[in-house]
């Protein structure tokens, strides 16, 4: 197990669960209350003195899990901020370029004025079936060195999209196979008849991943997993990029950097997965902005729309103080969820001494705690914030703040509650809370854009490099193996299999089929049968 330390910056208390901003808010309205009670207007002063200091009194209500003053700010800020952005309305401060952050796409890298960001998509790999070291292994060599690297003024995002799965690569592979056949055909080694039959089921193969292609209404949408990494220099970006390719290689993972017409599909997958790819083949790198960009952009305080679909945007209050390998799998692989991460990395010597600090005001109030439930939870805040600051200081660690947020599709057509629900569900036995970011949803969506800037700072936790990268969602949930034979379905993705791959996990082709009597044990085996021989396998 992991630990997410508790919050790592801790507020000053000048009195029991009384803030410095608590003090504040209540100064002025004790100001206001003498001013209206000395001033000449009469009985009717004491009147609105006492309205004036329920409305006080009323601020510190909890809300949500925070004083109303803090969600009555959060409203304020909602009810002036833009509500509707548009690309037609070029002029104005309502234009759809006045909400994103990227200006242009241009040789390999998004350009946001004064920084850049280069992009790497990462390929998922089997993981469950390994042993707690070598799970531990990848995480700590491979892509904890990958997080690592993320450091100085570097900031980057973990970023999950749901992304239509193209057959083309799986249609030519078979295409290659029939020019096998005919090869063997002309060699003598096929009669005329089995090489009609052969033909026969790799033409029947071809129709099935052409028809999946082709289908809009039910196209296979898979997890996407990409690495965006920004920083004022591109020589930093892709030296980032180019080590990270070379260590996901080690440890048996595929992963490639984006070019400009892959970057600007990727730019558009993050507002919409209702376009076609291919559009971007022949277009001119002029009209790439204004191909990525949606039409019109919406708030209300509970959802976001995005060219007529609604989404609702989440962002993780509370984390697990403990976790396993693998703890963002399901957060990141929940059907109909776009998922960012965004990191930025401290300063380590900055991060020691605000840690320093915060120990020091927790045991402050672990000694005027006399409650057993607070000094309970002040004990186990001081022994995480102790485990982190021995990690930042004996080992090879860096700390990064860290915000997740969720966008949650309603391509389902739920509603709000039932679709919060199935996402709550996921994330509560883990030990996650999530905020539906009230009033904030414009705020939500301006962080999950691609860019460097979270604005939502107040949820930020403090997290070690390791503990990132035990996130690891790249696990591998069913097989889609380019040059592979289907076998049938799993979790309505088609199950594609090369049984004569070979790899580190894979040195051998054996296979056991079990199933109980009827269950078609030997429709099965016939099957596999038949599509090896079609692949002239002996």
């Amino acid at each position: 197990m992991r630990v997410i330390p508790k919050t790592a910056k801790v507020k000053v208390e000048f009195f029991k669960n009384i803030s410095v901003a608590d003090i504040l808010i209540a100064l002025i309205g004790l100001v206001l209350v003498v001013v209206i009670c000395l001033s000449n207007i009469g009985i009717i002063r004491f009147f609105i003195a006492l309205v004036i200091a329920c409305a006080v009194t009323a601020l510190y209500l909890p809300y949500d899990g925070q004083r109303f003053y803090m969600f009555f700010r959060t409203f304020m800020r909602y009810v002036f901020s833009g509500k509707k952005y548009v690309k037609q309305d070029v002029e104005s401060a309502s234009n759809i370029k006045s909400f994103v952050a990227f200006k242009n796409v241009k040789d390999g890298y998004i350009e946001f004025g004064d920084y850049y960001g280069g992009v790497l998509e990462i390929g998922s790999r089997e993981f469950r079936l390994l042993t707690g070291y070598r799970q531990d292994q990848i995480i700590n060599n491979c892509f904890g060195k990958v997080i690592r690297s993320i450091a100085g003024k570097t900031r980057a995002s973990l970023v999950k999209v749901d992304k239509k799965i193209n057959f083309g690569a799986f249609i030519e592979g078979e295409e290659l196979k029939r020019d096998d056949l005919k090869k063997t055909f002309d060699a003598g080694e096929l009669t005329e008849r089995e090489l009609f039959i052969r033909e026969r089921i790799l033409q029947d193969r071809i129709e099935v991943y052409n028809n999946l292609n082709a289908s809009d209404k039910n196209k296979i949408m898979a997890p996407a997993f990409f690495l965006v990494v920004y920083d004022a220099q591109k020589s930093v970006i892709e030296e980032i990029l180019t080590n990270a390719v070379d260590t996901f290689a080690e440890a048996g993972m595929n992963s490639h950097i984006l070019n400009t017409k892959e970057l600007c599909v990727f730019l558009k997958y993050n507002f919409t997965d209702k376009f076609n790819e291919e559009d971007i083949d022949i277009m001119d790198e002029r009209e790439y902005v204004d191909w990525i960009l949606p039409d019109e952009i919406s708030f209300n305080s509970k959802s976001v729309r995005v060219d007529g679909e609604e989404c609702f945007c989440f962002t993780v209050r509370n984390y697990a103080l403990t976790v396993s390998n693998a703890w963002g799998f399901q957060m990141f692989n929940t059907q109909d969820t776009k998922v960012v991460m965004n990191l930025e990395p401290f300063e380590k010597e900055k991060a020691v001494r605000m840690i320093d600090r915060s120990l020091q005001e927790l045991m402050s109030q672990s000694e005027q705690s006399y409650r057993a439930s607070s000094v309970i939870d002040k004990t186990t805040h001081i022994n995480t914030l102790v485990q982190l600051l021995a990690l930042l200081k004996n080992d090879n660690e860096n700390l990064y703040k860290v915000n997740i947020h969720i966008a949650l599709y309603n391509r389902s057509k739920e509603t709000r509650k039932n679709l919060k629900k199935r996402l709550m569900s996921v994330l509560t036995e883990q030990g996650f809370e999530l905020s539906d970011d009230y009033c904030n949803q414009n705020r939500a969506m301006i962080s999950m854009n691609i860019s460097q800037n979270d604005v939502m700072a107040e949820f930020q936790r403090s997290i070690h490099s390791n503990s990132i990268a035990a996130v690891f969602p790249f696990v591998l949930s069913t097989m889609m193996e380019n040059g592979g034979v289907t076998i049938g379905q799993s979790k309505g993705f088609p199950m594609i299999v090369d049984f004569f791959a070979r790899n580190n996990e894979r040195v051998n082709s054996n296979m056991v089929i079990m199933g109980k009597s009827g269950s078609g044990k030997s429709y099965s085996t016939k099957t596999l049968l038949t599509h090896f021989a079609t692949e002239n396998c002996k």
